[in-house]
């Protein structure tokens, strides 16, 4: 399955690779505003960072709830404060 869906993903590549310019720049304009969340070595942009850290916190805030013996009660004591 490992060796069918590489294989998969390059004849992706190679058939983006083949798209005529008015695709890829069709492909381009569609997914910029992603890219401009990415700064020069692909990691994430000044605009990017705090979205990921209220993620990671909000992710830690689930995963506590999760933990709690009584969920219920410490989702609303946390909602309380």
């Amino acid at each position: 399955k490992l060796a069918s869906a590489a294989a998969d993903a390059a004849s992706d590549m190679a058939a983006t690779k083949n798209l005529p310019d008015t695709a890829k720049k069709s492909l381009q304009r569609r997914f910029e505003p992603l890219h401009r969340l990415l700064d020069d070595n692909n990691g994430p942009a000044a605009d990017l960072t705090p979205a990921l850290q209220a993620l990671n916190d909000l992710q830690m805030q689930m995963a506590s709830l999760a933990r709690a013996s009584s969920p219920e009660q410490a989702a609303f004591e946390m909602a309380k404060t």
